[in-house]
C-alpha cells in the first residue's frame, strides 16, 4: 500500500474516534439537571404547564380533618430535607400562607416499595377551614444528586365539613320484654330491654307518646287512676329514626290503699266491772305508768287505772276506767291506720299492732242483750245497691267504715274480695297455700281457705298479688267456683269475647247464664275491668242466692 493511501486511512479513522467519543460524552447528565415529581395521593388532573409553573387540581374535595398529600420524587431528598420541607407551602385562595411545621406535618420515606423516594404531608394537626387552598412545591427543592424540580409544582384543592355518618337504625333483640313492678293505685314501674343503636326510648300511654327518656330502661310512671286498664308501649329510637314494633303490656292498676279494716269488739259489760285490753308488741315499758297510754272508748277518752303484766311474753294488759251504764255496748275500736286519732298508742307515740279484750266483773243480774242491728252506713241511701250491701252486711261477710260510710263505689281489691267471699260462703278448711306476697298480709287466712278449696289461684306458684285490683273475669271465676257451678263451654254474647281469657270464658259464661253477673249495655263484658265494692257485693249476693 503506498505511503498517501495509508495517511489517507489513518486520517478516516481518527475521525471516526473522535465522532464516537463526543457521541459518548453528550449521553452522561449535565450538573444541575431537573427531577420529576409524582403525586401518589390524592388523585388530580392536570390543568396547566406553562413551563415555569405546573398546575393540578386535586379531583374530590377533601375533609377538613383528613387532608394527607403523596409525593414520589424518585430520587433521595434527605441531605437537604428540612431546607426542601421548608419549600413546600400550604396557602388560601387568597393567597395567605399558613404555617406549617416540618417535624410535625411531614413524613419522609427514604426507600419504599420499589425504592421510592416518598415526603407525606399530613395536616390532620392543623384547624382548616371549609374552603379552597394550593399546595406548591418550590422549584428550586432539590435531590441529594443535585438535581432540583426546575419549575414550581401547584396542587389546588377544596376543603369541606366531613359529613356525618348516618344514624343506624335502633333494633330490638329477638325477644324483647316490657315489664312492670311496683304496682300500685296512681303508679307503676316500667322496665325493658335495651335495643341495640337506641340513644332514646319514648313511652306510649293508650297508645299516646307521653314521655321520652334517654341512659335508661326503666322509668317511674305516676298520675295514674286506681283500679283502671293501661296498656304501656316502648318505642327505642336514633335521630329522626324510630322503632314500631316494640314491646307492650296491659295493666291494671291498684285499688286505692284504704287502712286495714277496724278491729271492733262488741260486748255488754257492767257498770260495776272493768274492762281491761291486751296489747301485742307495744313498744312500753310493761311495768310503766298509766299516764303512757291513751284509750278510746265509744268515742270518750277513758282513764287507764293500771298497767299489769301478763304471763304471755311481749303482752302487756291495760285496765281501763269503766262509766258505763249496765248493760251498755263498748265499741272498742283499733286501726292500724295513717291517722293517728284511730290508733291505740303509747305516750312515746308508737302503736300497738293488735290486741284483744277482756270483761271484768259480769253484772249481778245480766240481761239478755238485744240482737245487733246492722250499722246504719250514711252513703248508700239512693245508690243502686243499697239492698244489696244491706244485706252482706247482715251476714257479717262486710262491713262499712269506721266513719260510717260504705263507700260503694270505691274498687275491690283480690285480697278484699275473697274475704267477702270466704264470709258470705262461710267457706271453712284445715290448711290452705300461703303465697311469699301473703305471709303477712291481713287477708291470708281467707286467702288460704280460698285457695285450699280451689276457689283462687296465684299468677303462679309464689305470687297471689292480693293488693291488686280485681277484675270481672277473675271475680266469675271465684263466685262460680265458690257456688260449684260447672263452667259452660262455648263463646258468649259479648261484642268483646275475643278479650275474655280462655281459663276465664267458661266461667264467664256460666256467670253470666245464672244471672251472677251481667254486661254493659253496649253488650260489652269488660273482663279487665276492675270492680267496685258495690259491684262485688251483688255479684256475691247473687252468687249465694244460685248456690241455695
Amino acid at each position: 500500500m503506498s505511503l498517501t493511501v495509508y495517511r489517507k486511512y489513518t486520517t478516516i479513522l481518527m475521525l471516526i474516534l473522535f465522532l464516537m467519543a463526543a457521541v459518548v460524552g453528550s449521553a452522561s447528565p449535565a450538573y444541575g439537571a431537573n427531577m420529576s415529581v409524582e403525586l401518589l395521593f390524592p388523585a388530580a388532573t392536570l390543568v396547566s404547564d406553562d413551563g415555569d409553573t405546573v398546575v393540578f387540581q386535586v379531583d374530590e374535595a377533601m375533609d377538613c380533618q383528613n387532608i394527607v398529600f403523596i409525593w414520589n420524587f424518585g430520587k433521595g431528598l434527605d441531605d437537604n430535607l428540612e431546607a426542601n420541607k421548608g419549600m413546600v407551602t400550604l396557602a388560601r385562595a387568597d393567597g395567605e400562607y399558613i404555617s406549617l411545621d416540618a417535624d410535625q406535618d411531614f413524613t419522609y420515606t427514604e426507600q419504599g416499595q420499589p425504592k421510592l423516594r416518598q415526603l407525606e404531608m399530613n395536616l390532620q394537626s392543623i384547624d382548616l377551614e371549609p374552603g379552597d387552598y394550593t399546595i406548591t412545591l418550590g422549584a428550586d427543592i432539590n435531590a441529594n444528586s443535585g438535581d432540583t424540580l426546575g419549575k414550581d409544582y401547584v396542587w389546588q384543592f377544596s376543603a369541606v365539613e366531613a359529613a356525618e355518618e348516618p344514624a343506624a337504625d335502633p333494633a330490638w333483640p329477638e325477644v324483647a320484654t316490657l315489664t312492670v313492678s311496683n304496682l300500685k293505685a296512681n303508679g307503676v314501674t316500667l322496665t325493658w330491654s335495651a335495643a341495640s343503636n337506641a340513644t332514646a326510648y319514648k313511652i306510649l300511654i293508650n297508645g299516646v307518646e307521653t314521655v321520652t327518656v334517654t341512659d335508661a330502661v326503666s322509668i317511674d310512671i305516676n298520675d295514674l287512676e286506681a283500679s283502671t286498664s293501661y296498656t304501656f308501649k316502648v318505642e327505642a329510637g336514633n335521630g329522626e329514626v324510630w322503632t314500631d314494633n316494640g314491646p307492650s303490656i296491659t295493666v291494671i292498676t291498684a285499688a286505692p290503699q284504704a287502712a286495714e279494716p277496724p278491729q271492733v269488739v262488741v260486748a255488754e259489760i257492767s257498770n260495776k266491772g272493768d274492762i281491761s285490753i291486751t296489747f301485742d308488741k307495744v313498744m312500753a315499758d310493761p311495768a310503766g305508768s298509766e299516764e303512757q297510754f291513751e284509750v278510746t272508748v265509744n268515742g270518750t277518752a277513758v282513764a287507764v287505772t293500771a298497767v299489769e303484766k301478763t304471763n304471755t311474753p311481749e303482752k302487756i294488759k291495760l285496765v281501763l276506767e269503766n262509766k258505763l251504764a249496765a248493760d251498755q255496748s263498748a265499741f272498742i275500736s283499733y286501726t292500724k291506720g295513717e291517722d293517728e286519732t284511730k290508733q291505740i298508742k303509747s305516750a312515746d307515740g308508737a302503736a300497738a299492732e293488735s290486741f284483744t279484750y277482756q270483761i271484768g266483773e259480769i253484772a249481778e243480774e245480766p240481761q239478755t242483750p238485744e240482737e245487733p242491728q246492722t250499722p246504719q252506713l250514711k252513703d248508700i241511701d239512693g245508690h243502686w245497691a243499697k239492698d244489696n250491701i244491706e244485706q252482706l252486711v247482715a251476714l257479717g261477710a262486710i262491713a262499712g267504715y269506721e266513719d260510717g260510710t260504705f263507700k260503694p263505689d270505691k274498687g275491690i281489691t283480690r285480697a278484699e274480695f275473697v274475704t267477702v267471699l270466704v264470709k258470705a260462703f262461710k267457706l271453712e278448711a284445715e290448711a290452705g297455700k300461703t303465697f311469699n306476697d301473703t305471709a303477712n298480709h291481713w287477708a291470708k287466712e281467707q286467702i288460704a281457705i280460698a285457695s285450699a278449696l280451689g276457689i283462687v289461684n296465684g299468677y303462679d306458684a309464689s305470687t297471689f298479688g292480693p293488693d291488686d285490683s280485681i277484675t270481672r273475669e277473675q271475680m266469675a271465676v271465684m263466685v262460680v267456683k265458690a257456688a260449684q257451678l260447672e263452667p259452660v263451654e262455648g263463646d258468649t254474647t259479648f261484642v268483646d269475647n275475643n278479650q275474655i281469657s280462655a281459663w276465664a270464658a267458661g266461667a264467664v259464661a256460666a256467670a253470666f247464664n245464672n244471672k251472677i253477673i251481667n254486661g254493659y249495655e253496649d253488650n260489652t263484658f269488660r273482663p279487665q275491668r276492675g270492680s267496685s265494692r258495690a259491684e262485688a257485693v251483688t255479684v256475691i249476693l247473687n252468687a249465694l242466692n244460685n248456690a241455695a
